[in-house]
């Protein structure tokens, strides 16, 4: 995809195509930080019956797992647009409409 970068292209484009690079690459990411969840449950379930004084580190990784998802969540929101606002109207309600024949 860098060699699409590279080429002179309308900015606007550029921008998409870059927005598209990170979002593969957090999809990536989040991947390997499934697996590595994945992975320290079942060492938690191990420590569990075998060493149970591990278990407070084990938590201590998952902890930083969460807060390193908490930062990848945060950046992609900064690259997706906000949902729009709604305004709130003031003033009454109009009366329902309601289609002529079935106002008889």
């Amino acid at each position: 995809m860098d060699d699409v970068l590279d080429r002179e292209l309308d900015p606007e484009l550029q921008l998409e195509l870059l927005k598209l690079e990170i979002l593969q690459s957090l999809a990536r990411s989040e991947r390997a930080l499934s697996r590595i969840s994945e992975c320290l449950a079942d060492q938690v379930e191990a420590s569990i019956r075998l060493a149970p004084g591990s278990v407070p580190r084990l938590q201590e990784y998952m902890q930083a797992i969460a807060g390193y998802e908490r930062y990848m969540a945060e950046r992609l929101a900064v690259l997706l647009p906000a949902p729009p606002v709604k305004r709130r109207r003031i003033g009454r309600p109009a009366p329902p409409w309601l289609h002529p024949r079935l106002s008889r």
